[in-house]
């Protein structure tokens, strides 16, 4: 819920309070102006005069209640949601879904932003939606072939933790992992590296594609041009469903390609895809058999 929203709503309680406050001091008010008080004697004129300052203040009180609530509210509003950024900053993270996929359009922007000798950098378990949807296999071959370096890592289909994360994902309904690493090697990302070896001597980039097997990493990064983004990845939901961070802090974005380095270096007996101008090399079917998946 945003802050704005529980604002709204303790404020509404605010407002609901200076009704009762107004209604009440009216009536005071009336009942001090009709009612004879003199027929009390001298203790009727003191109940007088201080029932009548007391209506006159809880209709004071209310006034200021509603300048406060109606002229301040979004000044107030403003004010804490600024600190709250300014605390965010400081913990290094620019913004935060709980949702990874509300950052694909920021991840395709930065990767058609990339100008040439850029590296464009990519953990996950199978980044299947990376090949079809944000930025998609063709916007990849384009900036391959533009002179920018790809490097992606994902689950190798004979990693020991793929187990964990299959029991827990049928569990809650989720594909079966090995498949859906399958479809992804032998669909969208096998797309993706037909598109650039088709032309391989011309591309000024690279184009490599590894699977990290004895080596721990429930993390997804993308290291790209001028975007960091680190998910996590849930039990009960599916990658592009957990919650993702857009990183901002120079300390933790190297954190972060000191992560993937190591990964990257650990695994490099298990290449998957690899296009550069010296090498083709195309080794799903000896990871995935022969079978031909679509993405």
């Amino acid at each position: 819920m945003k802050f704005s929203t529980i604002f709204a709503d303790s404020t509404s309680h605010l407002l609901k309070w200076a009704l009762y406050l107004f209604l009440s001091g009216c009536a005071i008010v009336v009942f001090d102006s009709y009612f004879d008080f003199n027929s009390l004697g001298s203790a009727g004129r003191v109940v007088k005069e201080v029932a009548g300052n007391i209506g006159l203040s809880l209709l004071v009180a209310t006034f200021v209640i509603l300048v406060v609530d109606v002229a301040l509210r979004k000044q107030t509003i403003s004010d804490i949601e600024e600190l709250l950024l300014q605390h965010r900053r400081a913990l290094g993270v620019r913004d935060f879904s709980l949702q990874r996929k509300s950052f694909d359009q920021q991840i395709t922007d930065d990767v058609r932003a990339a100008p040439k000798s850029s590296r464009i950098d990519l953990i996950g378990i199978t980044q299947k939606s990376f090949f079809t949807d944000a930025p998609g296999n063709h916007v990849l071959a384009e900036k391959v072939m533009g002179g920018c370096d790809v490097r992606v890592l994902v689950l190798h289909p004979k990693s020991p933790i793929l187990p964990c994360y299959q029991n827990l994902s049928k569990d809650f309904g989720s594909p079966d992992l090995s498949l859906s690493l399958q479809a992804a090697a032998q669909g969208s990302i096998k797309q993706t590296y037909k598109g650039i070896s088709a032309v391989a001597k011309q591309a000024r980039g690279t184009f490599e594609v590894r699977m990290f097997n004895e080596a721990y990493s429930t993390l997804f990064y993308y290291g790209g041009y001028q975007l960091s983004v680190m998910g996590t990845y849930l039990s009960h939901k599916r990658g592009t469903l957990s919650p993702a961070f857009v990183v901002e802090d120079s300390r933790l974005q190297q954190a972060l390609e000191q992560h993937f380095n190591c990964l990257w270096e650990l695994s490099t007996n298990n290449v998957l895809f690899k296009v550069n101008k010296a090498e083709i090399l195309d080794n799903s079917s000896q990871h995935f058999g022969n079978s031909n998946l679509s993405s």
